[in-house]
């Protein structure tokens, strides 16, 4: 009796359980783009680095302007225009005076409030200030948003834009990351060709080395084309030991399964590779394999394309997250509404691919794409991720709510 197979999440642990990061790298900050952190960032200096004003208008003194009112306005002497960039303002601010300000510009000794131009009237150099304001209005207070030595990036952060930006704010000319690894691929069966090549017989084109290449290129990762590999165990082992001189992840795709020429498993194990799971209730994608060959993370995907795609979305990115340091390994959820027909539960997991119509209030919904079979490639197509859809529920009627993983997550 076989045993049974691993769960999704078991699976996910296992995952978890056997991948540690890749060693880190120091790299100038606009490279770091992509990548994950490999330490907690510190400030070396505060954000704003001083009072600073968030709007054009006029810096006043609040008590000056209290009792200004749009038929009684208060009338004060404009001292100096101070604009942002490299000079300070000269002038501290005095009772009865105001400084002409641009938005990002200093404040002036002695104001502690922007009153915006929209509310003023300026006749030569005086200004009518028409409303109170009270103090802090319209002002930036230096290091509100960022104080000197706080922690403003941890460790397994993925760098995006954002990012990015806080390091250029600090002036940090390096920083330690860990990028995306390497990927080596290969696709396996005596019946692909490749798609410039014309079909005889009872071949088909080989669509999996192209599409989990995308893939791979959409999530960042660089990757090595091994080609492809025939049902002949001298030359899989060679293509094999080729992607692992290569990189540090090696995807193939097809002969996992039962079929008499699946050699790929026992190819993988006389090179050494240890099995930590073969197969897992899911659907579609249960031939699954995932090994280790020293450092080397190996899995070896189903040949049925959307198995592979489904396959890399739910397991890969998961593992590939890991290998670069981030915290967020996990896969994202969000939460749906079931929109199709009634769907009758499996044994496995259902990971259903679907789009989404998002709604005016409440959960978006999700709609099945089409038939559902592992090889139709085009259920992908305009799909937004996959509707999961538990083992131990008996059937998914109108508006069940399901957790959802979106194809676009990093």
């Amino acid at each position: 009796m076989n045993p049974p197979l691993l769960t999704y999440g078991d699976a996910l642990q296992c995952i978890f359980d056997h991948i540690r990061p890749l060693p880190a790298e120091r790299v100038g900050w606009l490279e770091a783009l992509g990548a994950t952190l490999a330490e907690d960032v510190f400030a070396r200096e505060g954000a704003p680095l001083f009072d600073n004003s968030g709007m054009d208008g006029f810096a006043v003194r609040s008590e000056d302007v209290q009792h200004a009112r749009p038929d009684s306005p208060v009338r004060l002497q404009i001292l100096e225009d101070i604009h942002a960039g490299a000079t300070m303002p000269r002038r501290e601010l005095m009772k009865g005076c105001a400084a002409k300000i641009m938005t990002g510009a200093p404040l002036p000794p002695g104001a502690d409030a922007v009153v915006i131009v929209e509310r003023t009237r300026q006749e030569n150099d005086q200004i009518l200030i028409f409303n109170p304001v009270p103090s802090g209005e319209h002002v930036r207070k230096k290091n509100e948003e960022i104080q000197p030595g706080a922690k403003i990036l941890q460790e397994g952060t993925l760098i995006g834009s954002v990012e990015r930006g806080l390091l250029a704010l600090q002036g940090l000319s390096d920083v330690l990351v860990r990028k995306h690894p390497r990927v080596a691929v290969l696709a396996t069966g005596d019946e692909l060709v490749q798609p410039d090549e014309a079909i005889q017989g009872g071949q088909i084109r080989n669509v999996n080395t192209y599409t989990l290449a995308a893939e791979l290129q959409s999530y960042g990762c660089p990757f090595v084309d091994l080609g492809i590999g025939r049902d002949n165990r001298i030359q899989l082992r060679t293509l094999i030991e080729s992607g692992l001189r290569q990189a540090p992840v090696l995807l193939t795709s097809g002969g996992v399964s039962a079929g008499e020429k699946d050699y790929l498993p026992a190819v993988l194990q006389d090179l050494g590779m240890k099995t930590i799971f073969h197969k897992v209730s899911v659907k579609p994608g249960k031939p699954l394999l995932f090994g280790k060959l020293d450092e080397c993370v190996i899995f070896g995907l189903p040949g049925n394309v959307v198995s592979g795609v489904v396959s890399f979305h739910v397991f890969v990115k998961p593992a590939l997250r890991l290998l670069a340091g981030r915290k967020d390994w996990h896969n994202p959820v969000w939460y749906v509404r079931w929109g199709g027909e009634p769907e009758k539960s499996i044994d496995r997991t259902h990971f259903i691919r679907c789009r989404l119509r998002h709604t005016p209030t409440g959960l978006p919904i999700a709609f099945p794409t089409g038939r559902q079979g592992s090889g139709m490639l085009s259920s992908l197509a305009g799909a937004d991720g996959f509707a999961v859809v538990p083992s131990d529920i008996d059937c998914v009627e109108e508006f069940t709510v399901l957790e959802f993983i979106p194809v676009l997550s990093k």
